[in-house]
């Protein structure tokens, strides 16, 4: 078998490539004393409007909507940091539309980029689900005229290295 060969995350080629350059704010540490994950979209394309800590490893996630839609979230683009090789985390982005079908009935699951890992894009997360998202005043609204209700796509992820910064995606 050839072996392959992985190219670290500065040489990245081509227009796929997350920025190399993302502003992370210092991870929090809450009231139990636990380092949270830092988290950002602060790069073209990036739409995380909110990040709630759930527990250490399980993290709500509201996203912006779609330009020019009526409240729209069909999409998804963002990066964290500060997992521990082996911690499973579970994301939870609760104000989707549209997805349903792609990541509930066709099996789709988001794609990740490690950049320790340096081999692009990869579809590698487990335990996606898509379900009705419960209405959680404060939280999450539906914006006048928006159709529809929003749908919870949640998804796990395990760090595989120390320091690793790992970007989420819906496609690339």
């Amino acid at each position: 078998a050839a072996a392959t060969s992985q190219r670290p995350f500065s040489e990245a080629v081509g227009p796929c490539a997350p920025p190399s350059d993302a502003h992370f704010e210092p991870p929090k540490i809450l009231q139990d004393g636990r380092e949270r994950l830092s988290f950002t979209s602060c790069f073209e394309s990036g739409n995380l409007a909110l990040v709630k800590s759930d527990t250490p490893t399980t993290y709500t996630l509201l996203l912006d909507c779609d330009v020019n839609t009526m409240g729209y979230t069909q999409w998804f683009y963002f990066g964290v940091k500060g997992g521990t090789p082996g911690l499973k985390v579970y994301f939870k982005i609760v104000n989707m539309h549209k997805a349903g079908l792609l990541f509930g009935e066709k099996g789709m699951r988001p794609v990740v980029w490690s950049e320790r890992a340096g081999g692009g894009w990869q579809r590698g997360c487990g335990d996606v689900k898509f379900y009705p998202s419960e209405h959680r005043p404060g939280l999450i609204s539906l914006p006048r005229g928006a159709r529809g209700k929003y749908q919870t796509l949640s998804f796990s992820y395990t760090f595989e290295f120390e320091d690793d910064t790992v970007f989420f995606a819906h496609y690339y």
